[in-house]
């Protein structure tokens, strides 16, 4: 899950890592995506920032800050309330008003507009039929589907349903059978490569694609990945790879051109 440390674990489906197996695209690919991001960019851009004649490693800044928010309360699930089609007019920006939390150490967006605005245990939903709903949603599913302690109601409620979904589950249910239940660990905000802005690449009624840029251009680690979501029984649903992945294949970037700014950098997470 593109964290900074090491806490990732052996992948379960093979492309992608995250702790205990199962997201496979994007977040828990530190280690190897992160270090490769940023080599692919500093030889790329020319940055290499190796003193000749010094011997000692050049020390990473650290990201501190305040201590990460609680989420804000909502009420226990039930069926989403049902939301007017969109017309096309909804602007494809994220919400204005946005709180950020940490979820196991990842920070997630809480919007009173865009969502969630019911939890129960790791599930998050009822997030608005618009553009900001599907960015909220992009974050707050993908992290779940990565990092939930219990990730089986994860799945059914906010995993699009399909053999890829059908093959994630097995796939974890003998993992689980196996090795026994799992318990996440929360991590330190800094571990992980957090928001740093988005693009809507495809937004409609029934489905958008939302690409998120994470990390640092000035660090040489930022990257962008690509999440999936689609409309399901009244709320959005993150649809997974084939290989289990929460998202596309993790790309190097070198700025964040294009990209709207967003994200938790204010709190020094």
């Amino acid at each position: 899950m593109f964290r900074r440390g090491g806490r990732e674990g052996a992948s379960a489906g093979g492309a992608g890592m995250r702790v205990g197996g199962r997201d496979e695209g994007f977040f828990a690919q530190k280690r190897r995506i992160a270090s490769a991001a940023l080599l692919v960019v500093l030889l790329l851009t020319g940055l290499m920032t190796i003193a000749l004649g010094d011997d000692e490693p050049v020390a990473q800044p650290q990201q501190t800050g305040a201590a990460p928010a609680p989420p804000p309360p909502l009420p226990p699930l039930e069926s989403c309330p049902e939301q007017p089609e969109p017309d096309g007019t909804e602007p494809r920006t994220a919400p204005v008003e946005q709180s950020w939390s940490t979820y196991h150490g990842l920070a997630i967006p809480f919007s009173s507009t865009a969502g969630p605005h019911a939890a129960e245990g790791d599930v998050a939903r009822c997030f608005a039929r618009t553009p900001a709903g599907a960015i909220v949603a992009s974050l707050q599913i993908s992290a779940r589907y990565s990092l939930a302690d219990d990730w089986r109601p994860v799945l059914e409620f906010q995993v699009a349903p399909g053999h890829e979904r059908d093959a994630a589950m097995q796939r974890l249910a003998e993992r689980a059978a196996a090795k026994g239940a799992e318990e996440v660990e929360d991590a330190d905000p800094g571990d992980f490569m957090q928001v740093a802005g988005y693009q809507v690449i495809s937004f409609s009624a029934d489905a958008a694609a939302i690409r998120v840029a994470r990390g640092s251009v000035d660090r040489g680690t930022a990257v962008a990945t690509i999440y999936s979501v689609e409309w399901i029984d009244g709320d959005w649903r993150l649809r997974i790879q084939p290989n289990g992945a929460g998202s596309s294949a993790v790309q190097p970037l070198k700025s964040l051109a294009g990209f709207t700014p967003w994200g938790p950098e204010s709190k020094g997470w």
